[in-house]
């Protein structure tokens, strides 16, 4: 009699087994979700990390400024009034001395602040990204880091303007720009990161019909505001 052949039963899958195949399983739907995220979410998360940097840096480089501003101002402003002995108004210049303290002071400071930004990487939710408040609030958060490109480079501008009749307000601006990179775990971005504070205004009052401005560098020139001048009096 021939021997009966036995259907040997299968011997199931070993624990570990199940947990590689669950673990490859899982390595491919992340990657998958990496994909699309690269794909389709990456444009507006830089977009996003960009604004939220600009933000913060220049809400850093204005809190910093003003402080710095407040502490060392008692030494003098950046402008020069010259009058002649009837009391017109001849020549609004720089003060050399001032300006250039004042510049190299807010450059480190700002140069600081870009620093303490670098060592604190902030968040943003990655539903954002999608335009979802829902999603937002329970999605994920997406590291954002930001690292100074340089230094950051600084200028004292003068705008004159109208400030009523026979009136002209005299305004000097700190001007800072600052390259950075923005770095999130898909991608990364350069941004400039600009503001404008001002730091020192005069309200000149009286006809004015030439006030000239000397620069920096000694040369006059004409401000863009052509304003009507006799007998002028200042106030701050």
């Amino acid at each position: 009699m021939g021997r009966r052949l036995k259907a040997k039963k299968g011997r199931p899958l070993k624990k570990k087994y199940i947990f590689i195949i669950i673990l490859v399983l899982l390595t491919l739907i992340s990657v998958q979700g990496f994909m699309f995220v690269e794909r389709n979410l990456e444009p507006a998360l830089v977009e996003i990390a960009n604004t939220y940097v600009k933000q913060m840096a220049t809400l850093a480089i204005n809190e910093a400024i003003s402080k710095k501003i407040s502490e060392d101002f008692d030494d003098g402003g950046v402008l020069n009034i010259k009058r002649s002995a009837d009391g017109k108004t001849q020549l609004i210049s720089f003060n050399s001395k001032n300006q250039a303290r004042i510049l190299n002071q807010v450059i480190e400071r700002a140069n600081f602040e870009l620093l303490k930004l670098e060592k604190e990487p902030f968040e943003i939710p990655l539903g954002q990204a999608l335009d979802s408040n829902i999603l937002a609030q329970f999605s994920p958060k997406v590291p954002v880091s930001l690292f100074p490109i340089g230094f950051a480079k600084a200028d004292i501008t003068v705008e004159l303007e109208e400030a009523g009749i026979n009136m002209v307000m005299v305004t000097a601006y700190i001007e800072i720009v600052a390259d950075v990179r923005i770095v999130i775990p898909f991608s990364s971005d350069e941004a400039v990161v600009s503001t404008r504070y001002p730091i020192e205004w005069h309200l000149l009052q009286g006809e004015v019909p030439n006030v000239y401005f000397q620069g920096s560098d000694g040369r006059m020139s004409q401000p863009p505001v052509s304003i009507p001048v006799e007998e002028m009096t200042e106030e701050r």
